[in-house]
């Protein structure tokens, strides 16, 4: 993953591992206020607000060129096939410019104030494949370089360490693992008077084998011994 940082002692543009690690600062030499990021299949685009630019650089911090010059206050970008995407505070808009650069831009949307992000949805975009996709985890899947992967829990889950020496999450209480994922258990106290379906819900305890499917489940009528007239056909409810 990629992100930039900007501030007096950590302006750069950095990157790392999805579960945290090997994080590095790969572009940090006239770096002030970069903004927005965004990324290609061969380079890393983005807004350098301090000095009013828009950069890019490979995916280790090389081969850096500034693409765009003379922008008032660019934030956000994105990138999409041969093109490039951004608001700018100042001209109040987002403008579109080949992504080889250039030295005009064409207004797309205007009279836009503080847009912080952008982002471009296309249902042909390729997918991927890393070693998450199959599910490893018990929670949580962060994957990293060379098809591995690192098995995390959320912050103050119960864990247990396995024989080979990965995480297995619990969850915390009141919650039940359900399809890998930690749902809330829904618990049901009735009152006095009366009746615990078994599908949790409350029902009078006077309506309790009277042959009708109150519950929706006909826990209601289990265990009555009666005949009843139930669906147009009698019979004992046992």
């Amino acid at each position: 993953m990629f992100w930039t940082d900007w501030g007096d002692r950590a302006a750069g543009i950095y990157r790392g591992y999805m579960d945290g690690t090997n994080v590095s600062c790969i572009v940090s030499e006239g770096v002030r206020w970069p903004n927005g990021i965004t990324a290609d299949d061969q380079w890393l685009y983005w807004t350098e607000a301090f000095s009013d630019r828009i950069e890019r650089a490979d995916f280790t911090g090389g081969q850096r060129s500034v693409l765009m010059e003379g922008l008032p206050h660019p934030y956000a970008i994105a990138v999409f096939k041969n093109d490039l995407y951004w608001d700018d505070w100042s001209r109040m808009g987002i403008f579109k410019a080949p992504k080889a650069g250039s030295e005009n831009n064409e207004l797309i949307v205007g009279r836009l104030t503080g847009v912080m992000d952008l982002k471009i949805f296309y249902k042909g975009k390729s997918r991927g494949h890393n070693a998450c996709a199959d599910q490893p985890c018990s929670l949580l899947c962060l994957p990293q370089p060379s098809h591995r992967h690192t098995c995390v829990c959320p912050d103050g889950a119960p864990t247990l360490t396995m024989p080979n020496g990965e995480l297995q999450c619990q969850c915390p209480p009141g919650y039940h693992l359900q399809n890998n994922t930690c749902i809330k258990t829904e618990s049901h106290q009735c009152g006095p008077g009366e009746f615990t379906c078994a599908r949790g819900v409350c029902i009078r305890d006077a309506w309790r084998c009277d042959g009708d499917n109150d519950c929706r489940d006909w826990s209601d009528e289990a265990n009555c011994t009666g005949w009843f007239l139930i669906t147009n056909h009698c019979g004992t409810i046992q």
